[in-house]
């Protein structure tokens, strides 16, 4: 291949431990929303930073509409800037106040059926004596959105091939041609409607 991306772990990266950030997830899943309603819906929560979680969580919540989860359950995605190197330590104040934990039957809260806490790291590592044309890109970073990591794919795209362009535009259904012969279809020209069939009511007379 002319040019490699990938990402970096172990001894290759030189990066110290100072200069490296983390971000605390968690996955859960549960048997009800966080969110009572009539109808599933998709949630996402913001919650900001207070003496219980030293930093702000997001949160998103997915049910089977989604396809995510049978019916009747849903999953949650809990994340944050790690504020040590233990996720559950930095989730769990907020998940305490949004699940039930206990045998009873809690009407506002729902049950935590099952969970997973990690730490994922977010600082881009530095390779030293990398060839030209291998990259690294960064690892997911703490964002709701893409747009971090569409503008640094932009940049290595156009470092590879300056003069194209950057997932250019689909076209539109009317501009797709499309190569080989049409369908011979027989059209009045008045109105460009196709022909109906023509019936031989003297041949179908005969045979009956």
């Amino acid at each position: 291949t002319d040019y490699t991306v990938a990402d970096c772990e172990g001894k290759a990266c030189e990066t110290s431990d100072t200069d490296v950030k983390y971000i605390s997830r968690a996955i859960l899943i549960s048997d009800g929303s966080i969110k009572r309603a009539d109808t599933e819906h998709l949630s996402l929560l913001h919650i900001p930073a207070s003496t219980d979680n030293k930093a702000p969580v997001f949160l998103i919540e997915v049910g089977s509409s989604a396809l995510v989860a049978p019916k009747g359950l849903y999953v949650q995605y809990l994340w944050c800037d790690s504020m040590g190197d233990n996720a559950k330590h930095d989730l769990m104040p907020i998940v305490k106040k949004l699940y039930n934990f206990t045998p009873e039957t809690d009407a506002q809260k729902p049950k935590a059926l099952w969970s997973v806490y990690f730490n994922q790291r977010c600082t881009k590592p530095v390779v030293p004596d990398l060839p030209a044309n291998v990259y690294v890109t960064t690892p997911p970073i703490n964002e709701l959105d893409f747009d971090f990591a569409i503008n640094e794919a932009r940049t290595i795209f156009k470092s590879m091939y300056p003069n194209e362009e950057f997932l250019p535009r689909a076209p539109d259904p009317n501009e797709i041609i499309f190569d080989g012969p049409q369908n011979d279809v027989e059209l009045n020209e008045p109105n460009n409607q196709p022909m109906a069939p023509v019936v031989n009511n003297e041949n179908n007379s005969n045979n009956t």
